[in-house]
């Protein structure tokens, strides 16, 4: 295993293949190690194993190395649901909390792998979960998001919405990183061709007593709204408006919520024709 290979082949975010070496840990008889770029994990190793790794890995400190361990399991393991999740998972974590797993995540081949993942198992709410949330830490800068909306991310959400829009964790993340796409006008291209705010107003609907979800689906709506470049502003249809006016009456004491709900109702209401 060469960590280079895992890299993106795009110069401006490539970053340079582990000169690392980090001590060996033992399980039994598979004997894991990264030294100078390679890594052996024998035959076979368990998910509880690959826990252990992770966890003596991560603990050095080092975001590239780490990465890369993550991803050669995703990769190694692409049909063990519960390794997929678990590392995806982690990739989550270390994301929402260090920017530099962020660099170290973004530079590799991962946003294809999670999104592979998601084709592979579009029936497992676990791993869609687990995907959306890798994607949405990922999101945090312009170009981020412009490298995980060409990778695909736009198409398989909505495609996670359709497949599990009644399991509420799934419906969060997925509606968390929309919200944070939905600006870029090649995701929104992608959102409608899928008739995605459809699917999502359903799943508002689904989710009228879910405070957050209320809140990211009227915010994604009004993204939806506005084509900025363009100077245009959609037409609302009456799903959107149904599920924005039962957002404010269910949630009529959280701030969060009624504050984008007016952001989607000011946003339609630059269009004479919505007024």
């Amino acid at each position: 295993y060469k960590p280079e290979k895992n890299r993106r082949k795009h110069e401006k975010h490539q970053r340079k293949p582990i000169k690392a070496s980090v001590k060996t840990t033992t399980f039994g008889s598979v004997q894991p190690s990264i030294k100078q770029g390679s890594q052996s994990f024998g035959t076979a190793i368990s998910l509880e194993e690959i826990k252990s790794f992770v966890k003596d890995i991560s603990d050095g400190g080092n975001s590239d190395i780490t990465t890369d361990v993550l991803i050669q399991f995703i990769i190694d393991y692409p049909n063990d649901v519960d390794i997929l999740a678990f590392c995806i998972g982690k990739i989550w974590d270390f994301c929402k909390a260090n920017e530099d797993y962020k660099k170290s995540v973004i530079s590799t081949s991962a946003p294809d792998d999670i999104l592979q993942a998601m084709k592979t198992h579009s029936n497992n709410a676990q791993v869609q979960e687990q995907c959306c949330g890798a994607l949405w830490a990922l999101c945090s800068s312009p170009v981020n998001r412009k490298i995980i909306i060409r990778a695909g991310a736009s198409a398989r959400i909505i495609k996670a919405f359709v497949e599990h829009s009644h399991n509420e964790d799934v419906v969060s993340t997925g509606l968390g990183c929309l919200r944070m796409i939905s600006p870029d006008a090649e995701a929104r291209e992608t959102i409608s061709a899928l008739s995605g705010i459809d699917h999502i107003c359903r799943a508002m609907k689904v989710h009228s007593d879910i405070a957050w979800i209320q809140r990211d689906g009227c915010a994604f709506l009004s993204n939806c709204a506005v084509d900025v470049e363009k100077q245009q502003v959609a037409m609302a249809t009456d799903i959107e408006i149904e599920v924005i006016i039962n957002a404010f009456f269910n949630h009529p004491n959280d701030a969060s919520v009624v504050n984008r709900c007016c952001d989607a109702i000011k946003n339609f209401t630059n269009e004479e024709s919505n007024i």
